[in-house]
């Protein structure tokens, strides 16, 4: 009968979902603070219109602008002044992880050796600030200088004396890489709450309006690295340009195979323990479209800025201590 069942319900599934005039996702789950008294609400005050809204196939597909309305209606005017409070604080959310998120420029910087670490710290903040163009070339300046014998004198240069440089390189790496993804996750959870457990108030019917302003800070950072890779050469490269003009390329699968070692020696290992990078300025100045990107990076920027504080500052049923850990775990991710 079990599979009888499960082919039945998976043929009617499409049709239910054909079905749907609008998602049942909001007013399941509420944060901690006040589930249990939101979920009163529903159940004794609005429960005609929460079996509506959590009725798919409900003919009226603003049935969620009902539902809101009835639950702000069940507040008491101090708990309204907390929602105010609340909003306040995540409006700023987005002002306060500037402060402490990396730039494109940083990313940029790491992805030329570790493109997936650098990726999963982008996705750790919702948030980043602008790079100037001359960043770009600062940083890149600065691989070229060695370290200071201070510097190397210094954790972590010094604890391979100790452990191995075998070992340690893989420990740290492991370890990075393990942050890294508990960052990531941690962001992407807050992000989902916010989704799920709370309602935007000038779109009840709209449930990935925060989802859309964690996800779009990755183009901000993936412009950063294009304007990067803009403005730099390969050294040796240039240098085996002059060396040897009109030489060819030859032993195309040993050379992928010698590109794929390269890619994973690099990922694998932390700058801290890594050769120098053979990259340098562009000796003629930046490519051409450079000037472009970093002008869609001086635009954007402020764009997503405005996005996070409006879409923020307008969700409701979170208490003011609920968003105060929203943001101290967001800051947690990005730092």
């Amino acid at each position: 009968m079990r599979p009888a069942a499960l082919l039945l319900g998976l043929c009617a599934w499409p049709t239910a979902a054909a079905k749907a005039t609008h998602s049942t996702a909001l007013y399941q789950q509420f944060f901690p603070a006040w589930d249990e008294m939101l979920k009163g609400y529903l159940e004794h005050d609005c429960q005609e219109s929460i079996t509506n809204y959590r009725n798919a196939s409900f003919n009226d597909t603003h049935i969620s602008y009902t539902v809101f309305d009835c639950l702000l209606q069940q507040f008491p005017e101090f708990r309204k002044s907390e929602l105010g409070a609340a909003a306040v604080v995540l409006g700023l959310a987005p002002s306060i992880l500037q402060m402490v998120s990396p730039t494109p420029a940083d990313t940029a910087m790491i992805s030329l050796r570790r493109p997936v670490l650098a990726l999963l710290l982008s996705l750790a903040s919702p948030a980043t600030i602008f790079s100037t163009a001359a960043s770009y070339a600062e940083k890149v300046e600065a691989l070229s200088k060695p370290l200071s014998r201070q510097a190397r004198g210094s954790f972590p240069y010094t604890a391979g004396r100790l452990f191995g440089d075998g070992f340690l390189t893989l420990f740290l790496s492991a370890f990075q890489y393990l942050l890294a993804l508990a960052a990531v996750a941690n962001s992407a959870y807050r992000t989902y709450q916010l989704c799920v457990w709370t309602v935007c108030s000038f779109s009840p019917i709209t449930v990935f309006l925060p989802a859309l302003w964690h996800g779009t800070v990755v183009l901000l950072h993936l412009s950063g690295w294009i304007a990067l890779r803009l403005n730099v050469q390969s050294a040796e490269r240039a240098s085996d340009a002059k060396r040897t003009a009109g030489q060819h390329w030859q032993g195309t699968t040993a050379g992928w195979a010698s590109r794929l070692r390269s890619y994973i020696e690099n990922e694998t290992t932390p700058s801290a323990f890594a050769k120098k990078l053979p990259v340098e300025n562009r000796a003629a100045g930046p490519a051409p479209f450079f000037s472009a990107v970093i002008a869609a990076l001086y635009a954007g920027t402020p764009v997503h800025l405005l996005y996070g504080t409006l879409v923020l500052s307008s969700l409701t049923f979170i208490s003011a201590f609920d968003s105060i850990a929203v943001v101290a775990f967001y800051a947690m991710s990005t730092i």
